[in-house]
């Protein structure tokens, strides 16, 4: 397979484009991308994802940077720990990626605020993303601090930076302003040129953007789609997606979103018949949205059904993914070099293009585009009669030499030959002495058979027709060796990328270290399986591998509850909190809490007569909590992801005659993402109360407007430290709270008795749980919502679990009792183990 060139001299190193591919160093090279953000994992698993996605075939990762995460108040910058952009690259660069890197300043990335600190729109006069000199000014001094990291990684310098993206989507933001969308502007070419002027060499990308002086690239669930176009668009530039959706993420509220690793399959080949060098699949491995970083109405849980889930598992996606990697690096000449027409003649409704070279070989892509109907054609002269699935694409390779060098390392000298295969292939190379002959690897459905032609050591051309079954299966054409897989076999084959005396493993999920002699693999946990490794000289072997049963997850200790201060109790002395005179111009909570989700609002009401009665908010937003004279009425309606009106809640009261207290939480469920949920800049983005109130009596008897109202940022307890080692008071659970407390506090420990490995993801179950925050050993593990869904259980990460005693603690807002909260196993983790291979 290919990887990243390594070359000393920083001169000799350069990276361009022409109109098929990125060049690097003068040759052509795929970009097989993996979305990986590194804020969204803790630091000391980085290396392991990293890995993960270099065994799934990728050999470059991809990233936003966060301007909020760096700069969480004006001219202070944070680069350690979980910011620390400049050890994820050294890391992607130690295990040989390429890397590229999208520092926005706007990143979107159903990330709080698309990546925009929460106190920038606090800065007198400021508009975001325009020529506006307040927003630039800041925009200056975070390219200021980001720049010089990139750039000191770029791959002209000795670095695996190979791409540098130009701020995100801005095409998206015309829109909303009524622009046209692919008309350039001086923001962008700011942007771009505050890049280069701060030394960025390597060239640069627009995604969305349509931004002068860039590469475009394509953002789809089906890039390939969309690839026709652009090249129409842009015929001088290379063909790829900056973003290729996995799947998509989930809000509170909303299905959980999938996609199917078969689509994913098609989808991915579809970019390459339409001519593409690459993608970058978006996202790769999601991670979490740790505390309060996720936008608007997103789950803590960034899984995005992607090949790497949340907590580090590989899923059939990624195995799917790995096998048309393994594919394209095998035959990155002909993708890359060779000449592409599309819609070959073809019966049937298929779909066909071709992509040929002279001396390399030959690539036909027959295509059923139907999402439904079964495809029976013809490929005149290539194939009489080809049946395919809906949505099913077969990459028919014909006529190409297989070289020596190594397993996948290209077409040194010929020394065999595929002139066709009827099955897809999965890799190809020459054995360790070429005069030993090639091997091929060919995939289908268990029971299929197909024709498969080839020519090894300067025999004829012969013929065989393989039949796939559940285990692999050797067959010999002369002196090659053709091996016949099923899908689920091919997208857990390892080829060793470098010692060709390594046996071939078979079947394995997961392979941590591969030798000669040995491997560790990853398995699932108390079962008995075989693998099979293959020899260079085709002896193929059954290993047979019994994993131990998984123990028993960790319990958690009785609980101990307390609650937060009783603001909702009429006796409550208010005086110290913020004097509100007029909410629509000072009733947003932003400026006051950041990205934290909770304020109190406070007011009091004189009503001479009682009654049924309507309490009206005409512009809050996210969900407000009432209560009224110390009882808990009920909260409002979330608004929609999209909500480009201001949001309004009412609530029914039963109102005493005289003197009555409200009180209101305000819950936000995170920054907007993007100017277009609100209609408008993101600096216009608010939270809370910022509307009139009023209260109408007796259906219409009398109305009153509640204008003076007292505010109080944040819960009491997270301002006291209760998430981490601070005493909470001492309550017991069960006992009866002060009246109309309306938080409480939940404190549980838990002991390991050693460190976790990655492949034994713990997480917590918050089964009968409403609505809060948890944390683990004074770490924000993010916001639950029991009520909403549809995440369910939430990620405690293997570094920052302890040996010994554990303290988890939840804040709990809608006085629901932790009882049935457990501890428990990712359903897909596995045990790591080693196995004999021989030598």
């Amino acid at each position: 397979m290919s990887s990243p060139t390594s070359l000393s001299d920083p001169a000799a190193r350069t990276v361009s484009y022409n109109s098929r591919a990125f060049v690097i160093n003068g040759e052509p090279e795929l970009f097989l991308s993996a979305c990986i953000h590194y804020f969204r994992v803790p630091h000391r698993l980085w290396a392991d994802r990293i890995a993960r996605a270099k065994r799934g075939g990728m050999n470059t990762i991809e990233t936003y940077v966060a301007w909020n995460l760096h700069e969480p108040t004006p001219g202070v910058f944070d680069w350690d720990g979980d910011r620390d952009l400049d050890a994820f690259i050294t890391e992607c660069e130690r295990q040989g990626m390429y890397v590229i890197v999208r520092p926005g300043p706007y990143i979107c990335a159903e990330w709080d605020y698309g990546g925009f600190p929460a106190w920038l729109q606090t800065v007198p006069g400021i508009e975001f993303r325009t020529m506006n000199a307040p927003y630039l000014a800041a925009v200056d001094r975070y390219f200021d601090a980001v720049t010089p990291i990139i750039a000191r990684h770029q791959w002209t310098r000795g670095g695996g930076v190979v791409l540098v993206q130009v701020e995100n989507e801005y095409a998206n933001l015309r829109a909303t302003r009524g622009s046209d969308m692919l008309v350039d502007d001086d923001y962008q070419h700011y942007v771009r040129d505050g890049l280069l002027r701060r030394g960025i060499e390597v060239p640069l990308l627009s995604c969305a953007g349509y931004c002068s002086g860039t590469v475009e690239g394509v953002n789809s669930h089906n890039p390939g789609d969309l690839m026709p176009q652009f090249r129409e668009t842009f015929p001088d530039k290379p063909l790829f997606s900056t973003e290729f959706w996995t799947a998509w993420y989930d809000s509170w509220g909303q299905p959980h979103h999938t996609r199917s690793a078969a689509d994913i399959e098609y989808a991915s080949l579809r970019c390459f018949a339409e001519g593409a060098c690459g993608y970058n699949y978006y996202v790769y491995h999601g991670g979490t949205n740790f505390g309060y970083t996720p936008m608007y109405l997103q789950t803590t849980s960034y899984d995005y059904d992607a090949p790497i889930s949340e907590t580090g598992r590989l899923t059939d996606k990624w195995r799917a993914a790995r096998r048309v990697a393994l594919w394209a690096r095998t035959f990155r000449e002909i993708l890359l070099t060779g000449e592409h027409r599309r819609d070959l003649p073809a019966r049937g409704g298929l779909r066909v293009t071709e992509t040929a070279t002279k001396e390399r070989g030959a690539i036909v892509f027959i295509d059923n585009p139907h999402a439904e109907e079964t495809v029976t054609g013809s490929v005149l002269p290539y194939l009489p009669e080809v049946t395919l699935a809906p949505r099913e694409l077969l990459p028919w390779v014909h006529d190409v030499p297989i070289g020596y060098g190594g397993p996948g390392a290209g077409y040194l000298a010929a020394y065999a030959g595929l002139v066709k295969s009827d099955a897809p292939v999965l890799a190809a190379h020459v054995l360790p002495d070429p005069h030993d002959g090639s091997r091929l690897y060919v995939y289908g459905e268990p029971g299929q058979d197909r024709e498969v032609v080839l020519w090894s050591g300067g025999e004829r051309a012969k013929e065989i027709r393989v039949t796939f079954a559940d285990e692999p299966r050797l067959y010999l054409v002369g002196m090659s060796q053709v091996i016949a897989l099923s899908p689920a076999m091919a997208g857990r084959t390892w080829i060793h990328p470098t010692d060709e005396n390594a046996p071939v493993l078979l079947g394995a999920d997961d392979v941590r270290e591969h030798g000669v002699e040995s491997a560790v693999i990853e398995a699932a946990p108390n079962t008995s399986h075989t693998l099979y490794a293959l020899a260079p000289d085709g002896l193929l072997s059954e290993i047979n591998v019994e994993t131990p049963a998984r123990p028993a997850p960790p319990a958690l200790s009785s609980w101990r509850t307390t609650a937060e201060p009783s603001y909702a109790d009429p006796a409550f002395d208010d005086s110290a909190w913020r004097r509100i005179e007029d909410l629509e111009t000072e009733g947003n909570m932003i400026p006051h809490t950041g990205s934290n989700p909770y304020g109190w609002y406070r007011a009091i009401v004189e009503t001479p007569d009682g009654g049924d009665a309507t309490l009206h908010f005409a512009a809050c937003s996210d969900r407000l909590t009432l209560w009224l004279n110390g009882e808990r009425i009920g909260s409002s309606t979330v608004p929609p992801e999209d909500r480009r009106t201001d949001w309004t809640a009412s609530f029914e009261v039963p109102l005493p005659s005289g003197t009555s207290t409200l009180c209101v939480l305000a819950d936000g469920l995170g920054l907007i993402k993007g100017d277009w949920q609100i209609g408008k800049g993101q600096e216009h983005e608010k939270k809370g109360i910022y509307g009139p109130v009023t209260l109408t009596v007796g259906g219409a008897c009398y109305q009153i407007e509640i204008s003076r109202w007292r505010f109080q940022p944040f819960l009491y307890g997270e301002q006291s430290g209760w998430w981490g080692g601070a005493p909470m008071p001492p309550a017991v659970m069960g006992e009866e709270t002060a009246p109309g407390a309306p938080i409480r506090w939940h404190r549980a420990t838990f002991r390991l008795d050693a460190p976790l490995d990655t492949a034994t993801p713990l997480l917590v179950r918050l089964d009968g749980m409403g609505k809060g925050v948890l944390w683990l050993n004074g770490r924000n593990l993010g916001r639950y919502w029991q009520d909403a869904g549809p995440q369910r259980d939430y990620y405690a990460p293997e570094p920052w679990l302890l040996v010994g005693e554990n303290v988890l603690v939840l804040v709990e807002t809608e006085g629901n009792w932790p009882e049935q909260v457990s501890l428990v196993w990712d359903e897909k983790s596995s045990v790591v183990t080693r196995i004999t291979l021989g030598g």
